[in-house]
């Protein structure tokens, strides 16, 4: 290579987009040997011009937007002191993962069926506006294996765990925070949930107009249901519930099925959500969620193929297990269902679709793999029948 100054080849290889910036950092020989002959020659020009790298690595818009909604509120005597969220997160036979973000607190709150729409409107805002507190740095332990990293521009932090575990908890703790934040809690501990080879088969379940009623195919209606109500006013699909219930109850003294809950709604809403189902009483599982914002300077557009993503990383976690996919028809879930069949051919034994569109989308004419069973429903008493059938096969 023809710069060996390491912030000049690291911003180099950011600018020009080749790889991923933590890649770079934190791989090995591989990385670099991507870099073909075109970008050696484009670096040898930019270090005969003297060019000079910024002191800082370059900064996506979200992360620039986030600090300057940090400084406005500390201009405002406005902001609230941090906590470093872990959320419910799950280990397998290979392994284990966990996301978190340290976010500011919400603010002390008290949202009952009663509350008027305003109320609930300054809540959902407020969650999207809250401020994010970059490097901070981060120890989770599991077991006897620990993982520490720190938080990124936008507040997250995402442990992966390659090692097996078979734990049903994991221990968080902040080691070090950039002086000017101020933390609630240095630690505390979070459930996992715990999926082994005893366990039946796993249940990957949309949640919006899957088992959430959420209006998400009518952009007006879905906007003022979520600003006009809250978690105790949201009501649950019909007898969906009850069934997740049973499903988890039919295991008796062995293994219950593990529920993972998979949604394109943003890790802002995590705590909302989390509420809504524990109040409909929905069995607990991750919920793995999408992060809305700007990326490399570009608008994201709101999509749902970061499912496949999160989907993938279940399956690769929990290898073996049979898997029943739960969606909807008013999104890409059975697009996005059939691509996953198609990858884990022996894993997937069941694709489900609820039909919120009255026939007017896609219907399931043939599975699109062999051996997976591919049903649209309508109501809970037909997603369980189809459920009983690919478990039984």
């Amino acid at each position: 290579m023809f710069c060996r100054h390491s912030d000049k080849l690291r911003s180099v290889y950011y600018l020009k987009g080749l790889i991923p910036l933590e890649r770079l950092v934190y791989g090995e020989g591989p990385e670099y040997r991507m870099i073909g002959n075109e970008m050696e020659r484009a670096m040898k020009r930019d270090c005969e011009k003297g060019f000079l790298p910024p002191r800082e690595d370059p900064e996506s818009l979200d992360i620039m937007a986030a600090k300057a909604l940090r400084r406005v509120k500390k201009t405002l005597h406005v902001e609230r002191p941090f906590d470093a969220v872990a959320y419910h997160g799950f280990s397998g036979p290979r392994g284990a993962y966990v996301v978190g973000r340290v976010i500011e607190v919400l603010r002390d709150k008290s949202l009952g069926e009663d509350s008027p729409w305003w109320m609930n409107t300054r809540d959902l805002l407020s969650r999207f506006t809250r401020s994010r507190a970059p490097g901070v740095e981060i120890a989770i332990q599991i077991g006897d294996s620990t993982w520490r990293g720190t938080s990124g521009g936008t507040g997250y932090f995402t442990a992966r765990f390659t090692r097996p575990a078979e734990a049903r908890q994991a221990k968080i703790e902040v080691t070090s925070a950039p002086e000017g934040f101020s933390l609630v809690r240095y630690q505390q501990t979070i459930p996992l949930t715990l999926v082994t080879q005893k366990t039946p088969y796993i249940v990957i379940s949309d949640i919006d107009d899957t088992i959430i009623e959420s209006e998400a195919s009518d952009l007006f209606r879905s906007v003022k249901l979520a600003f006009t109500n809250n978690a105790r006013t949201r009501n649950a699909v019909d007898g969906m519930a009850n069934l997740y219930r049973s499903l988890e109850a039919r295991a008796g003294s062995g293994a219950p099925p593990a529920f993972f809950y998979v949604t394109s709604s943003s890790w802002s809403l995590y705590e909302m959500l989390q509420d809504v189902l524990e109040i409909q009483r929905f069995p607990k599982g991750p919920m793995l969620m999408q992060r809305l914002g700007l990326k490399q300077n570009k608008l994201v557009s709101i999509g749902h193929n970061h499912k496949i993503d999160k989907i993938k990383t279940i399956l690769e976690l929990c290898p073996q297990i049979p898997v029943i996919l739960i969606g909807d028809s008013g999104q890409q879930d059975r697009t996005i269902y059939e691509s996953v069949a198609k990858i884990y051919p022996d894993r997937v034994k069941g694709i489900f679709i609820r039909d919120i569109l009255n026939g007017r989308g896609k219907q399931s004419t043939h599975p699109p793999v062999s051996g997976v069973i591919a049903k649209d429903f309508t109501n809970a008493l037909d997603l369980e029948e189809y459920i009983n059938q690919a478990v039984d096969c």
